[in-house]
């Protein structure tokens, strides 16, 4: 597999803050092909790793594939301390590694970023399958050294997901984060899970303006109760909201794991053309968001770094004000 390109070379889109896209932005070309894999049994259940396990070299899964690669996988599934984990350390001789590029269709023209192997053998840590996000992985051994690139479409939490993939060439983005005047020094705030406890409205703790700094009763009325995100307050656990007013158009959107100090982009992210609700976020620790909080008076662009996430109860977040990207 390391010896054919099945795929087109990618032209990426650049988008950092505040500087615009280059012209010649294109889609992801090529084949995409499919595929499933099963949470990993627990011990003293019958072991179904070929069918936990992916090879896109060879492909698939399953005892014939498992033959065809000789046990040498790419990824897998449900084999982590964390809750539907993916994994790419399978082998003593490992260097591979996973990053988690966001919420993104085939369709959608992005960025690849460069995903250099580890110089030596070295486990990667598990990060979270996410249904509708979109994977790079460098498989990185003695025997190989290839790129791919692949979505969860579909997550059984705890049983299994569906995918789509596609091999690549090694990416030869250089991804460059800017510095414009009009960001600002990153702060630091928290939010805890929106409670009726007692007949008790945690709201305004519940909720952040980045506009006015904050959080709780005083910046509640700085901000006439207009605020940016709510956290905890949805269907789903440990949600990130924007849709709070009844004209939001505001959109929220989950970079993937970042560190501020990394060189990432920052893809633009219109408004909603008439007031809608955004199906929100999940919060998950080490992911950066892009938040464009837009309704009748305000237009503003935010990013917030989940620094500490306790489940269900409270994130600690860090954050900047950014211009339009």
């Amino acid at each position: 597999m390391k010896n054919q390109i099945l795929f087109s070379a990618m032209v990426v889109l650049i988008a950092t803050l505040g500087i615009a896209a280059p012209a010649n932005a294109q889609t992801i070309t090529g084949e995409i092909k499919r595929g499933r894999l099963l949470k990993r049994a627990k011990k003293g259940e019958p072991d179904n790793y070929p069918f936990a396990v992916y090879s896109f070299k060879c492909g698939g899964n399953g005892p014939e594939v498992q033959q065809t690669c000789r046990n040498n996988w790419d990824i897998i599934f449900g084999n982590g301390i964390i809750s539907d984990a993916l994994d790419v350390t399978m082998v003593t001789d490992d260097r591979s590694r996973i990053k988690d590029l966001g919420s993104h269709t085939w369709a959608d023209k992005i960025r690849i970023p460069s995903l250099a192997a580890y110089e030596e053998p070295e486990r990667e840590p598990s990060i979270a399958a996410i249904e509708g996000h979109l994977y790079l992985v460098h498989t990185r051994n003695t025997r190989y050294n290839y790129y791919a690139l692949f979505r969860v479409d579909k997550l059984v939490s705890g049983e299994s997901i569906d995918i789509s993939w596609k091999l690549i060439p090694p990416p030869n983005s250089q991804p460059v984060i800017a510095t414009p005047g009009s960001v600002t020094d990153v702060k630091r705030g928290g939010l805890q899970a929106r409670s009726r406890k007692a007949g008790v409205d945690n709201y305004e703790f519940a909720t952040y303006s980045f506009t006015f700094g904050g959080n709780g009763p005083e910046i509640k009325q700085s901000c006439r109760n207009k605020w940016d995100i709510l956290f905890g307050n949805g269907v789903m656990p440990d949600m990130v909201d924007v849709s709070m007013v009844s004209g939001d158009r505001s959109r929220i959107k989950d970079l993937g794991r970042h560190t501020w100090d990394e060189k990432f982009v920052v893809p633009s992210l219109s408004a909603y053309e008439e007031p809608e609700r955004d199906p929100g976020a999940q919060a998950i620790e080490g992911h950066i968001y892009l938040v464009h909080t837009r309704d009748r008076d305000t237009d503003s662009y935010a990013l917030f770094r989940v620094e500490t996430l306790v489940p269900e109860q409270s994130i600690e977040i860090t954050w900047k004000l950014i211009s339009r990207p």
